[in-house]
């Protein structure tokens, strides 16, 4: 039997629908009501004028009004797609162009009219109509060729950069007129979605009367680590349209990674001494090519010669020397940073004197140190090169300005400690407020980098930090030159925020809950309210949580820049999100509210045909969701950690009532009838032991014993460096054995005890893998170290008392012993332990193995 799609009444009802829909296209298309005109006058725009041989930034943004102006008259009517108005572009050599028309960039009409476009601030527009003309012109250089703006590469990342930071006025001039009076609008920066475009039958544009410009000039986004190729595509031209850039590019980061390569084999004077040894075996020996943790001997007339001598061949313009430090640099501000995780300063007796004690206060340990390095060059700087300036990086060490000295006038500094994800924590606003406030009485400061990246290190991450970014650019206008956004690892949950920057540093008078409005309303049309509580509840949670439990370091204190004691810990701090932050019951919440937004959306979808705002929220549903699943995950992981505490298979600690004398022997009759083991687990996957190590454990009625002996076949490479730090000596650095001790059995808290081959001890309770208990002081450890032929020996007694008491015959304590064997004869670190984590991390309490009594 022959079937039909369609039957013979639906085939005339389909034919009338058509006919309905042709005719409806026609009348939208024939009624004259598409225009873009002059409100004042009434009459409509006939042409866009770029000058007859325009700036690359006038041309590119001739075609970007044409194209977003035919869009925007354009519309939609069922499936057919109606052509919105397309002004022409012509040529000022033109004859006759009629009138009004819009002047795009520089040409001789806008000449005409006693524009003078280089009296702009860089990167500034003049945005103004008259009776005939709207004029949309900008401070333009002609090194943005109209060639640059269509390569792929080069944007962002080269000379262009360097030479003319992004000088494009009249393409921030167009974009701001789309978006202020058309309203187009940018809200995602790597993400075609971000785009919004309405549709309009007419563009009437009132008189307009502005000079603009940003009033930050330096607005730079890191770009994601891990964005694919169209996504940085993308991002080529949204920077743009949302308004990043810099009027020069004055900023200073790691600068002297080359250092190693070109001068460490000949010049060993350059770098710094360490117990009497030059740290010169770097980048020339094929290892360590950056210098990561390497730094240099910053007050030595050499070093200091050496500097002055890069500075002129970068005033020279010998960007071959270091390309990718110096190429995208302002070639008017030299820059100098030490490498990264330099965080021990120069020993030698030059350096010493500038060099404030690490233990006291490590973030101001070098700075006057740096200082001398800086004012030094910037002597040579001012008699040399008046017009030009030194910038240096207030960093790690250098986090603190100089006690010692002030800085010349033309020297800079960028600064780079600004977390905003602490910042609604009292202790660490007031702190960093202090800070801020002695730099900027000190020294001019072009640029501060926004550290939004840190916690987002962590997967899945749910962190939203709108309302922290925004204060943090309003307070400091005026002030700064500008921001540089380190990236986020967490793309989808920063859009608020990316967005709200890119609005505020163009101009930080504006209202942000309105901005914040537009996002939504903008994106996610009817589904607006629910995506904006959403992002307003993960809010809450994280700005609940830093407020009163913040970040703190190893002494317990909560100040800002103790924060990077924990850049690294990502496994400690991720645990401590899931379970205690953003758990799978907090984030339920955050997933029905998505639901919500998505059955709003889809509704949205049906009546409209409009597929946009529900794409944009399954976008952001799928994030959610993946935090979700990630939340349940560390939350199901937990159980099965406390379930193999509590009933997993433990070692039997033997009680006994000997007596024992401390002295490192392991002799008396105890130590025979102890548990024994072996450390064999090997830490972060390295070589098998080189030497062995077993251990014993026994207790009496009050105390626990650890006897350790560490078989070593380099007897005389034992690091053993003595310290007077209290209460804690820093064992860590020395050949050692630690000891962690979960009491509680509640893979959450526990006790750290270290022990060195010089016989220091150290002592720990930590409320939590990242959070030390900053009242703890206990220092009733007892240790005996002996050193004999191929082997030393550690013997340990720890009260219960310390420990919170003796266990119960029924209890089981989570425990691990672990050896850290510094490098010996060209060997690599040797750490290792009784129990090991995967990841050959200590500090994870639910994977210590257990004892019982």
């Amino acid at each position: 039997m022959k079937s039909h799609l369609f039957s013979r009444g639906q085939k005339a009802a389909l034919r009338g629908a058509c006919l309905f829909g042709c005719w409806l296209v026609m009348a939208i298309r024939c009624d004259g009501a598409q225009r873009i005109y002059m409100q004042s006058t009434g009459q409509d725009f006939k042409a866009i004028v770029i000058a007859d041989k325009p700036s690359g930034a006038a041309r590119l943004a001739a075609e970007e009004l044409q194209h977003y102006l035919s869009k925007v008259t354009g519309g939609t009517t069922w499936e057919l797609r109606v052509k919105g108005v397309t002004l022409p572009i012509l040529s000022d050599s033109q004859t006759n162009i009629p009138t009004p028309a819009i002047l795009v960039g520089r040409s001789k009409y806008t000449d005409a009219l006693g524009i003078d476009l280089q009296k702009l601030d860089p990167e500034g527009f003049v945005l103004k109509s008259t009776n005939q003309y709207l004029v949309i012109a900008g401070n333009d250089h002609p090194a943005w060729t109209y060639e640059v703006f269509q390569e792929r590469n080069r944007l962002w990342t080269t000379e262009i950069v360097r030479e003319a930071g992004t000088r494009v006025g009249t393409l921030f001039g167009v974009y701001t007129f789309l978006q202020d009076f058309v309203g187009v609008g940018w809200y995602l920066l790597n993400d075609p979605l971000g785009e919004v475009v309405p549709t309009r039958k007419d563009v009437a544009v009132p008189a307009i009367d502005r000079v603009e410009a940003p009033a930050f000039s330096y607005r730079w986004y890191k770009e994601h680590p891990y964005s694919l190729p169209q996504e940085r595509e993308i991002n080529r031209r949204m920077r743009f349209r949302m308004r990043l850039g810099c009027a020069a590019p004055v900023w200073a980061s790691h600068t002297m990674p080359f250092w190693g390569n070109l001068f460490g084999k000949e010049h060993p004077e350059y770098f710094q001494m360490i117990d009497g040894k030059r740290l010169n075996d770097w980048g020339w020996t094929g290892n360590n090519f950056y210098g990561c943790g390497r730094d240099f001997c910053w007050a030595n007339p050499a070093t200091i010669r050496q500097q002055v001598e890069e500075m002129r061949l970068y005033f020279k313009g010998e960007t071959d020397r270091a390309p990718w430090v110096w190429v995208t640099m302002d070639k008017n501000t030299y820059p100098i940073g030490g490498n990264d995780w330099a965080m021990q300063p120069c020993q030698c007796e030059l350096c010493g004197p500038w060099v404030v004690d690490p233990a006291k206060d490590y973030h101001a340990s070098q700075s006057d140190l740096f200082a001398y390095h800086l004012r030094e060059v910037a002597k040579v700087a001012a008699s040399e090169y008046p017009d030009k300036r030194v910038i240096g990086l207030a960093y790690g060490p250098r986090v603190k300005p100089s006690r010692k000295l002030d800085y010349p006038k033309n020297v800079l500094m960028c600064l780079a400690f600004v977390y905003p994800a602490t910042m609604d924590n009292p202790t660490e606003r007031r702190a960093h407020d202090e800070l801020m406030a002695e730099w900027l009485e000190k020294v001019r400061v072009p640029s501060v980098w926004l550290y939004t990246d840190i916690f987002r290190q962590i997967p899945f991450l749910p962190l939203a930090l709108p309302h922290a970014v925004a204060r943090e650019i309003q307070r400091y206008k005026g002030k700064v030159g500008g921001f540089f956004f380190s990236h986020s690892y967490c793309p989808g949950y920063d859009d608020l925020e990316v967005y709200l920057a890119t609005q505020l540093m163009w101009n930080p008078d504006q209202d942000v809950e309105a901005l914040i409005e537009r996002f939504m309303k903008e994106l996610y049309g009817p589904a607006a309210p629910a995506v904006r509580e959403t992002y307003a509840y993960l809010e809450s949670l994280w700005v609940e949580a830093v407020r009163t439990d913040p970040p703190r370091d190893d002494k317990g204190q909560a100040k800002y820049e103790n924060i990077l004691h924990f850049d690294w810990n990502i496994t400690f701090r991720a645990r401590h999100m899931w379970t205690k932050v953003f758990t799978a019951e907090k984030l339920f919440k955050a997933v029905t509210l998505m639901e919500s937004a998505r059955a709003i959306a889809a509704k949205h979808l049906a009546d409209t045909r409009d597929d946009l705002p529900l794409m944009r929220v399954q976008r952001l549903e799928e994030k959610i969701r993946a935090s979700w699943t990630e939340a349940a995950r560390i939350s199901y992981d937990r159980m099965l950690a406390l379930q193999k505490a509590a009933m997993g298979p433990a070692l039997t600690c033997p009680r006994l009532d000997d007596t024992v004398v401390l002295d490192g022997s392991l002799t008396e009759g105890a130590w025979s009838r102890a548990f024994k083991g072996e450390m064999t687990n090997i830490a972060d996957k390295g070589p098998r032991p080189a030497c062995a190590t077993r251990l014993s454990v026994w207790r009496d009625a009050e105390h626990l014993y650890f006897g350790v002996l560490c078989a070593e076949t380099n007897m005389q490479a034992l690091t053993a460096e003595t310290t007077t730090q209290t209460p804690s000596p820093a064992v860590w650095k020395n050949d050692n054995i630690e000891i962690f001790l979960d009491t509680l059995n509640d893979c959450e808290s526990y006790f750290q005890i270290g022990i060195d081959v010089a016989g220091q001890t150290m002592m720990h309770r930590w409320l939590s893998p990242n959070r030390k208990d900053a009242a703890f002081n206990a220092r009733e450890i007892e240790a005996a170290v002996r050193k004999q032929e191929g082997q030393w020996i550690v013997e340990a007694r720890i009260p219960f008392a310390v420990l919170g008491g003796a266990p119960s015959p029924a209890a089981r304590w989570g425990v691990n012993m672990v050896r850290n064997r510094p490098p010996k004869g060209g060997e690599t670190e040797q750490r290792y332990g009784w129990f090991s984590n995967p990841k050959g991390l200590y500090h994870v309490p639910e994977d210590f193995g257990r004892i019982a009594w």
